[in-house]
């Protein structure tokens, strides 16, 4: 069985590592609990150590309400006739849609406070 990339006696370990360091530091960014680890060691151990911190700022607070992203949804399912498929009811549509919706614009609201510096 050939060595692991990442073992003291591979020749790939140092062009290996940054990369494996630089994905951890991304998924620790995006909350992730999942890290790349070398040492082979006990794997709960590792993601306890490694795991989150509760983010310490309140939750967004919505900007649109859910009546209007309700009535948005329906207004589109009733006029556009590419986005409202023939073949699902529309008891079934709606809900999706509107929670897309709910995604979209809560990503938004995440992005642009990153960028004006308000979710730090």
């Amino acid at each position: 069985r050939p060595p692991s990339p990442f073992s003291g006696a591979s020749p790939l370990k140092p062009a290996l590592e940054p990369a494996r360091r630089l994905l951890n530091a991304g998924l620790e960014q995006i909350g992730s609990p999942v890290r790349l680890s070398v040492d082979g060691g006990d794997a709960a151990a590792a993601l306890a150590k490694d795991a989150p911190q509760v983010d310490p700022r309140p939750p967004l607070e919505p900007v649109v309400p859910l009546e209007l992203i309700e009535a948005y949804v329906d207004d589109v399912l009733a006029t556009d006739s590419v986005v409202n498929n023939a073949l699902l009811p529309d008891t079934l549509e709606r809900p999706a849609y509107v929670l897309v919706v709910q995604v979209v614009l809560h990503l938004l609201q995440e992005c642009l406070g990153y960028l004006d510096g308000s979710r730090f």
